[in-house]
Formats: C-alpha cells, sequence, structure tokens
C-alpha cells in the first residue's frame, strides 16, 4: 500500500482509470446479461409451457426470444413494456454509460484521494502563516510530486520562522542599540556639563586653585575624547551592512605572522605575553582584511582580561578558516548570545573604557564571512572565529 500511495501522480491517475475500467467492463457485462434475462423472462410468463418450447425451437436461442414474442404479437403490459424498453436501453448502452461513470468516478476519488488532502493542508498552512502562527506544520507523508511540494512548502515555513526570529532579534537589538547611544552620548555631556558648573560657580569666586582647574580641563578633554571615539565607532557601526566580503587567495603562513606581529605589540603593550601558531592549509580564498578586523578585536578583548598570557591558533580546514584566541584570565560571566550584542559591558566601569562593540562586529563580520563567532571558558576566556572559505562565490 505504501508504494502505491508514493506513486506519482501521472501513475496514480492511470492506475485508478485502469481499475475503474476493468471495473466498468465486468459491471456492464453484468447488467446486460441481467438485462436480457429479465426481458426474456417478462415473455416467458406469456408463454404456455407448449408455446414456449415451440416458439424455443423457431428462436433457436432463447435470446432471440423476445424477437420472437414481438413478431408474434406477444402483448405485454404497459408496465411490462416500459421494463422491456428499460432493458433494451440498458442491453443498448451500458456498454458505453457504465465506462464513462465509471471514469468520472474515478476521477473523483483520485481527486478527493491524491490531490485535495495536501492542497488542504497547505491551504490551512498559509492561513496559519498569515496569522503568523509559524509552528503550523504541514502533516502530509506522501511521497509523490504534491508530497514533495509539500515538502517544499514546509522547508519555506521553516525558513519563514527562523527569518521572523531574526527580524525581531534586529528589531530587539536595534532598540537595544538605541538605548546604548543614549547613554554613551548622555554620560559623556553630563560629566562636561558637570564641570562646567562648577567652574561658573568657583572660578569668580576664586574658590578653585590652578590644580584643580587644569584637572577639570584635562577630564573635560578626556570626555571630548570619549566622544570622538564614538563618532568613531558610530560610523564603524554604519558601515556594517555595507561591508562586503572580497576573497582573494592569501597565505597562512603571512597571515599568521602578521597576527604573531600585532599580538605581540599590543601584549607587550599591557606587559602581557602572547603566543601564536598555525596548522592545516598553505593557502586559502577569505577576505584578509575581514579576518584581521576581527583578530584585531579578538584580541584586544583578550589582552584587556588577561592575566599574563594570551594564545592566539590559526586552523585551516577543508571549508572553515578557524581563529582561535584564549588568555588566562577568569573567562566570560554570560553566555555567547549576551557578550555578543551591541554595547555589552561585563563591569559597568568599562563604559570609560571602551564601548562593547568587539565582539559584536567580531559576531557580525564572521556570519558576513558564512561562518560564526563561539564563545567558551576551557578555563579562561576562549573565543572561536571561522570563516567559511570562497564565500563571496558562493554568495554570486
Amino acid at each position: 500500500m505504501e508504494k502505491i500511495r508514493n506513486l506519482s501522480i501521472r501513475r496514480s491517475f492511470a492506475l485508478y482509470l485502469s481499475v475503474a475500467m476493468i471495473l466498468s467492463f465486468f459491471c456492464a457485462v453484468l447488467v446486460q446479461g441481467t438485462a436480457e434475462q429479465f426481458q426474456i423472462h417478462l415473455y416467458r410468463k406469456h408463454l404456455k409451457e407448449e408455446t414456449y418450447y415451440e416458439a424455443l425451437e423457431e428462436a433457436i436461442y432463447e435470446e432471440n426470444l423476445v424477437y420472437w414474442g414481438n413478431s408474434h404479437g406477444v402483448e405485454l403490459s404497459d408496465v411490462e413494456n416500459f421494463l422491456s424498453e428499460t432493458c433494451d436501453f440498458l442491453i443498448t448502452w451500458s456498454g458505453l454509460l457504465i465506462p464513462m461513470i465509471g471514469c468520472g468516478g474515478a476521477i473523483l476519488l483520485f481527486y478527493r484521494k491524491k490531490i485535495q488532502p495536501p492542497l488542504d493542508a497547505m491551504s490551512q498552512a498559509l492561513e496559519a502563516i498569515a496569522r503568523e502562527e509559524w509552528d503550523h506544520s504541514i502533516d502530509y507523508q506522501n511521497r509523490d510530486e504534491l508530497g514533495q511540494l509539500c515538502g517544499k512548502f514546509e522547508q519555506m515555513r521553516l525558513q519563514l520562522k527562523d527569518n521572523n526570529r531574526k527580524l525581531w532579534g534586529m528589531i530587539e537589538e536595534e532598540k537595544a542599540l538605541r538605548s546604548a547611544i543614549a547613554h554613551d552620548i548622555r554620560s559623556p555631556l553630563a560629566v562636561l556639563r558637570g564641570y562646567q558648573e562648577m567652574l561658573l560657580e568657583f572660578v569668580p569666586q576664586e574658590r578653585l586653585d590652578k590644580d584643580k582647574v587644569m584637572e577639570i580641563l584635562r577630564t573635560g578633554l578626556d570626555q571630548i575624547d570619549r566622544m570622538n571615539r564614538f563618532v568613531d565607532t558610530m560610523k564603524e557601526l554604519s558601515r556594517l551592512e555595507e561591508r562586503t566580503v572580497v576573497c582573494e587567495k592569501i597565505s597562512v603562513r603571512e597571515l599568521a605572522q602578521t597576527m604573531e606581529e600585532t599580538g605581540n605589540l599590543l601584549a607587550a603593550e599591557a606587559g602581557k605575553q602572547c603566543l601564536a601558531a598555525y596548522k592545516g592549509k598553505s593557502e586559502i580564498q577569505a577576505d584578509r582584511e575581514l579576518i584581521l578586523e576581527v583578530y584585531e578585536n579578538l584580541l584586544t578583548n583578550a589582552v584587556r582580561y588577561a592575566k599574563k598570557e594570551v594564545a592566539v591558533t590559526l586552523e585551516v580546514g577543508e571549508e572553515f578558516l578557524v581563529l582561535t584566541v584564549k588568555d588566562d584570565g577568569e573567562g566570560f560571566r554570560e553566555d555567547a548570545e549576551t557578550v555578543t550584542k551591541a554595547y555589552y559591558h561585563s563591569n559597568p566601569l568599562d563604559d570609560l573604557k571602551h564601548f562593547g562593540l568587539g565582539l559584536y562586529l567580531s559576531r557580525m563580520y564572521c556570519e558576513k564571512h558564512g561562518g560564526r563567532l563561539l564563545i567558551s571558558n576551557c578555563p579562561g576566556g576562549c573565543v572561536q572565529a571561522e570563516f567559511r572559505e570562497g564565500i563571496e562565490e558562493q554568495n554570486r
């Protein structure tokens, strides 16, 4: 039964028609035979026994008895005459009408069993999608053409569900981003306003000495520099959507060497050590500048929280380039989804040092390059950035 249920629509239709024609043939033969016997019975009951056998000898075959009766003036009642004519009609036309009725029934049954169920299922699913009920799945297991169409429809539903989830995530992320922007603009402005009010109040009264005034001015300049950095960061965020992945053949050895030099420089400035290594293929098709931007963000974050040492590993597999940055610090306090949000700070005091966009930008760049950003503690902080090879060619 499963094989029959999974037949293609064309073969299923042919099977339905074939079965209908065979059944119609036997039914037509049965109807014709029954009509003939009934018609003979109508004439036979009007003949005496000796007349019947005499008529039978002249008619030779019993089915010719009707013609013999008509030719010898056997009289039938009105009802019998109507029944006889009906039998004539069935004998003449049942061979055509019954197959036509059988084919019509086969077509109707084919539609109700083979066509209507998947169409109803997809119609209900469309209505559910229109109501934004994304969990309404199509329960149609046949593997015919309509079953394959239902499977594609189910894939589309899951993709729409995922896109809807991502869209709402982006909306929530944008709300958080706006709130963070307002906070990061308001904080330095509040500091500047406070110091300006202090100067306006105490300088005319000469209640502030020169050193205090200079300290206030330096603090004000620091806040202005912070706002400049914030503007630069916002420019980088605005370019994020416009940033395209440009893949080219790059040497993994040279890339690792560049990372090692950058790592030693940043780690030395913080009084820490950076260890770098690479393994795998010698060349890869990837966006070198994008990978280095992600590396600098991850390295800066690792150096900031490391106690003594940062380890960098570059591994090239069959499809992905995997960049791993580890530090010997306390590790991440939150999950990956939280720490990769825009303007995330594990410590409120970090607001004065950086804007919490490093991991967020790194995640976005990894996804643009067909990869992902993985966060773990093993021990200390560990971040893995994956980049798919040749993603530019796949996106064309």
